[in-house]
């Protein structure tokens, strides 16, 4: 794609308007309906509209604004739902390290996925080739 920086920038950021914006409502949801639906339902949603994702590249570069927004309004609720979780399920002495090792996972996760992933396209591996992401 050739876009300007500037759209870059709006592109990436973009999943961070509809992250911070569902924190708060996240744990309230989580309280009400419990974690697990709520967490399950965030998930669901950034993984369905994260395969919808090089659709929308390739159609409108706002409509993958709007794609990339509504992931992150999946993906608000994960860690708010994770809290009520615990908080129930947890035994309390137990609670700070399950915490612990469950919000490290995504981080755990970006430190493989990164250079797997640039394996992958390096390789040609199905999805994760460049031509699939290339306008």
């Amino acid at each position: 794609f050739e876009w300007s920086n500037t759209m870059q920038g709006i592109v990436l950021g973009s999943f961070f308007y509809g992250y911070i914006f569902t924190q708060v409502p996240g744990g309230w949801l989580a309280s009400r309906y419990g974690g697990k639906y709520v967490f399950g339902l965030g998930v669901l949603c950034t993984t369905v509209l994260t395969l919808v994702t090089p659709i929308a590249a390739r159609t409108n570069i706002w409509l993958l604004v709007v794609v990339r927004i509504l992931e992150g309004v999946g993906e608000g609720v994960t860690f708010p739902a994770m809290h009520a979780i615990w908080a129930k399920w947890a035994p309390p002495l137990e609670r700070s390290r399950l915490s612990t090792i469950s919000y490290a996972g995504p981080h755990f996760g970006t430190v493989i996925s990164m250079p797997v992933s640039g394996w992958l396209c390096r390789n040609g591996f199905g999805a994760f080739s460049n031509q699939d992401y290339s306008g």
